[in-house]
């Protein structure tokens, strides 16, 4: 009779024990079952780790185990080196099929010499060019009117300069447009504009309601079907490979790694639903793995997505890759 390993209880024959065909079979079975619970045990580990820094991330935490991952929770556009496609929304990066028209207030009867416009909702893509304003002469003036902007998009006051304007006719108006450095908006973002004269006899018109700034923020629409976003080059460790996860709502996603020139992609394994570590809602979670070594030095991510027949929009909340 043979005797038995302590672990496994895999077959320890004698040099006169009789052996069966089905006693192989069964300790095959032992060895396979158990090398499938070591990768499994690895791929858990490696997702509690991916878990764990994007939650350190969103929670403003330092954690010193990054070494051999790149994450971006999109919290800010810090991570990013280039994106087409993808605007870098409040909830991560979104992809829109219709694209952000002008939002107008419109004008009212009255003027005065410093005004901020009512908040102004955004609900698609696109790129603030400027805000179109009138200006009302209540007397004759010679000089270049100079006129003090600012936009503020979610509470930050993201551009601010001075521009110079020539005066209406007096006890005349004339619409003028501020310039405003290209400003990428997307859906949830809410913009206002503070204009300031600095003539006393020449002022700005008020909104229909007669209350706000009047009026109209000018907006490029950037509706797009697909996108792309490389991150910045980072440093990661030689390795046999890497497992990867996306959270997304909507649309497909894709994934790579470029470092020297070369690019490899990842292929697409499971997907379930989640919550996403922002705010809970309820998304795709699509998992990959790279089966290629890997070599130590300062490798990219690079992120694809695309909408569905059907599908409206497309928000990434975030990655993560870990080198296996």
């Amino acid at each position: 009779m043979p005797n038995y390993t302590k672990h496994h209880q895999l077959h320890q024959w004698g040099p006169g024990d009789p052996f069966l065909r089905t006693d192989f079979n069964e300790d095959f079975a032992k060895i396979d079952g158990a090398l499938g619970g070591l990768a499994q045990a690895h791929a858990d580990l490696n997702y509690h780790l991916y878990n764990l820094l994007l939650q350190n991330d969103y929670e403003g935490k330092y954690t010193g185990f990054k070494r051999a991952m790149l994450f971006d929770g999109f919290r800010d556009g810090s991570g990013i080196q280039s994106k087409s496609g993808f605007f870098l929304a409040r909830t991560g990066l979104v992809i829109g099929r219709t694209g952000q028209r002008d939002i107008g207030l419109g004008y009212g009867p009255n003027s005065v010499l410093e005004a901020e416009s009512l908040p102004m909702a955004v609900t698609a893509c696109g790129t603030v060019s400027g805000f179109r304003f009138k200006l009302y002469a209540s007397t004759s003036v010679s000089e270049a009117v100079s006129v003090t902007g600012t936009l503020s998009v979610n509470g930050s006051d993201a551009r601010t300069s001075t521009q110079t304007f020539d005066p209406p006719a007096s006890g005349k108006n004339a619409e003028k447009t501020f310039v405003l450095p290209d400003t990428d908006v997307a859906p949830g973002d809410v913009c206002i504009m503070r204009l300031k004269s600095a003539n006393s006899r020449v002022s700005l018109f008020k909104d229909t309601a007669n209350t706000r700034l009047g009026g109209v923020l000018t907006i490029t629409p950037r509706g797009a079907v697909s996108g792309t976003m490389t991150g910045k080059p980072l440093p990661l460790p030689a390795g046999g490979g890497a497992v990867a996860w996306v959270r997304h709502k909507g649309g497909t996603v894709g994934l790579a790694l470029r470092a020297d020139g070369t690019e490899r992609t990842f292929s697409p394994e499971s997907a379930r639903a989640v919550g996403a570590v922002r705010d809970g809602t309820l998304c795709t979670e699509q998992a990959f793995r790279l089966d290629a070594p890997i070599r130590a030095g300062e490798t990219q991510v690079v992120l694809t997505g695309a909408l569905g027949d059907g599908e409206d929009g497309m928000t990434v909340y975030d990655y993560g890759v870990v080198v296996l």
